[in-house]
């Protein structure tokens, strides 16, 4: 069974947390969230003013005393074409989230294991993804101040990242497209185990790359990191 909000007002902060489950945001021409095998007495959704609240009540998805959340909850955002959040924040433990477009000035998310995949992402002010286990996509956009950490999992971004950036990998692999004009920026690239590649340029070892004002420093633990710039 699905059951429609429809939003009466313009959102301009919303904030997710979900224990188990999907999140699909998607464009459209109004605000509404349509959400699947959400119990009232485990889920919260208040609308306040500008903001947005889902809050997952659960204490996780396996037997306590008796009970069992054998139930996968489904969250689908319709956000209009166009539309800027002043901050999304994000929690989840073992969840999956596909975005068309995510704009916002603040953009914060913490999965505990999982998936992100966006196809465009855009964040003017700050950016923070922190993952335990999962793998996090951007296919494109512009980034200001963004900082990941990721302790095992793969890391793939393509989009034009400004301001000062740290990128951080445990166990696994980073892959960066960094759109823009390669003079724009300047990199200082740390590893432990694995292969590092820059621009096409194979090293043993830490790299640092340009002098640009935009500057990204990448530490891997085990993996490999490809850093490329598409515009060359």
């Amino acid at each position: 069974m699905n059951d429609l909000i429809t939003i009466t007002n313009e959102i301009k902060n919303i904030t997710i947390h979900l224990n188990h489950g999907e999140i699909f945001f998607t464009n459209g021409d109004t605000f509404s969230v349509v959400y699947e095998n959400m119990p009232a007495e485990d889920f919260e959704i208040k609308e306040e003013g500008n903001n947005l609240s889902i809050q997952d009540k659960r204490k996780g998805n396996i037997r306590l005393f008796g009970k069992k959340y054998d139930y996968s909850p489904v969250i689908r955002i319709t956000v209009p074409t166009q539309h800027t959040f002043d901050k999304i924040s994000l929690a989840t433990g073992a969840s999956e989230i596909h975005a068309e477009t995510l704009t916002s000035h603040s953009l914060s998310l913490k999965m505990g294991a999982g998936e992100f995949h966006v196809k465009e992402c855009n964040v003017s002010d700050q950016a923070s993804i922190e993952s335990g286990a999962g793998e996090v996509h951007v296919g494109t956009g512009h980034i200001h101040n963004l900082n990941i950490s990721s302790g095992a999992g793969e890391i793939h971004i393509q989009a034009a990242i400004t301001g000062n950036s740290y990128i951080t990998a445990g166990v696994g692999e980073i892959h960066l497209q960094l759109l823009g004009n390669p003079d724009d920026y300047s990199a200082t690239i740390s590893k432990g185990i694995g292969r590092l590649c820059v621009s096409g340029f194979t090293s043993g070892n830490g790299m640092s790359y340009g002098t640009g004002p935009n500057h990204i420093k990448v530490t891997g633990g085990v993996g490999e990191i490809h850093v490329d710039f598409p515009e060359i």
